[in-house]
């Protein structure tokens, strides 16, 4: 079985906007991931350059827990996102 997974650390968070710097499989490149609460909408400010990304399963893992982390008002500086 294969797992996967994606870290999460943390560039802002006010009401408006969440923001989280991510690194697909631990990996050197990093991208940028915005949640505004208010719209319950999720953006990527910067891709992290990795082909595989194109099929968005790192993103998508790393919006849900984003906004898991927005319900429980919970953000640490750094968290790791593993699935599998």
């Amino acid at each position: 079985m294969s797992s996967f997974m994606v870290i999460l650390k943390k560039i802002k968070v006010d009401e408006n906007v969440i923001t989280y710097s991510y690194s697909p499989e631990g990996g050197l490149k990093t991208g940028i991931l915005s949640y505004y609460p208010k719209e319950d909408k999720c953006v990527v400010e910067k891709e992290s350059g990795y082909k595989y990304e194109a099929l968005g399963m790192h993103r998508g893992h790393a919006f849900n827990k984003i906004k898991l982390m927005y319900k429980e008002n919970k953000f640490p500086e750094e968290v790791l996102v593993a699935w599998g």
